[in-house]
């Protein structure tokens, strides 16, 4: 069914900032039904939706994320309004400019190697900038009265009946419910013969997180198609709703392994250099990222059960796929001790 909105319901929402509506059209990729592209008398829009008042933290935390990317010299877009009353439209709504150029999955195969090295610098350094906003709790980045707080994570909101939705005074106990709230859900599906191995798993290796860790700000989602490029440098950092408060290796993981596989080196070590220069590995860090990295597997399950055929062609093969990784992750990953923790450089960036 198409909910693209109606122009009666998109230009109350323009009139207030004198701007007025030409047409609406859907991205041309993406599984987000609740993205549009508005060509209006100022140049194109994002206008982002909530139809659901249970959603409505996306729209708020997009504001909230970006403003702090915005605030360390980030490429993130300008959110020109934010409205949850339901008063000018049936939804709640955030208006934002459009960024130019591609993402770097549209670009990437046509750049050359020089370009996309030119590319992955300043992605690393984007990266490291934003990872070296920290707080004094892990959780949600949240806002009251115009001030940045830490709040209950909506990762954990409804995903295991009496979860603790935090705020936390450590990763590990954040961690160790985000993994408990992913085998909850997934108790109910297909894939309930996999939780008790995976959690005895993750239980064997908690320690691994038992070290001081630096409650920083985290993408989440920082995949091709979340990053623009435009006349050879990055234009845009997009999508921030599933941003956290974590550790920067949850993120760092995810982020390695959406972009850099086998022959990816040359790449993989120009966008580290530049976001080391913000923010330092701690010792160990290629130890933990097999737990990092299954805890992304189980993720990707739900995915398969939300979006089926959208994500993969062949759902019963994709779920052999993903079967055997988490098996391979869990048969040889050994249990290693923690690090010591070493200093991070601040580069000058403010802690909240």
């Amino acid at each position: 069914m198409d909910r693209t909105p109606s122009t009666e319901h998109i230009q109350p929402t323009l009139t207030p900032l004198g701007i007025t509506l030409q047409s609406v059209r859907r991205p041309g990729s993406g599984l987000t039904g609740s993205v549009f592209i508005l060509e209006t008398t100022q140049g194109d829009l994002f206008l982002k939706v909530s139809r659901d008042p249970a959603s409505d933290w996306k729209i708020n935390k997009e504001r909230i994320v970006y403003g702090l990317l915005r605030g360390q010299g980030i490429p993130a877009p300008k959110v020109l309004k934010t409205d949850l009353s339901r008063t000018f439209a049936p939804f709640a709504y955030s208006l934002s400019e459009r960024l130019p150029g591609l993402t770097l999955s549209q670009a990437y195969e046509n750049m050359s190697a020089a370009e996309r090295l030119d590319a992955y610098r300043p992605l690393g350094e984007f990266l490291g900038r934003m990872q070296a906003l920290t707080f004094d709790r892990f959780d949600d980045a949240a806002g009251q009265d115009g001030v940045v707080t830490v709040g209950s994570t909506q990762e954990l909101a409804g995903e295991a009946i009496g979860a603790d939705t935090g705020p936390f005074a450590t990763w590990r106990e954040m961690h160790r419910q985000i993994v408990r709230g992913q085998l909850s859900f997934l108790s109910r599906t297909e894939f309930y013969d996999l939780t008790e191995s995976v959690s005895r798993w993750f239980g064997e290796r908690e320690d691994l997180l038992g070290y001081p860790i630096v409650p920083q700000l985290l993408h989440m989602d920082l995949h091709m198609s979340n990053i623009l490029v435009s006349g050879g440098m990055v234009s845009g950092i997009l999508d921030v709703e599933e941003a956290v408060i974590g550790h920067n290796e949850y993120d760092l993981m995810r982020t390695e392994l959406a972009h850099f596989g086998d022959g990816y080196e040359s790449p993989r070590e120009a966008f580290l250099e530049a976001y080391t220069a913000h923010v330092r590995l701690d010792d160990g860090y290629e130890g933990r990222k097999p737990l990092y990295e299954l805890s992304r597997w189980l993720v990707g399950l739900k995915c398969l059960i939300y979006y089926g055929s959208r994500v993969a062609p062949d759902l019963a093969e994709e779920a052999r796929r993903m079967r055997a990784r988490i098996r391979e992750l869990m048969e040889k990953s050994p249990v290693t001790l923690p690090p010591r923790r070493r200093g991070r450089r601040r580069g000058g960036l403010s802690s909240f």
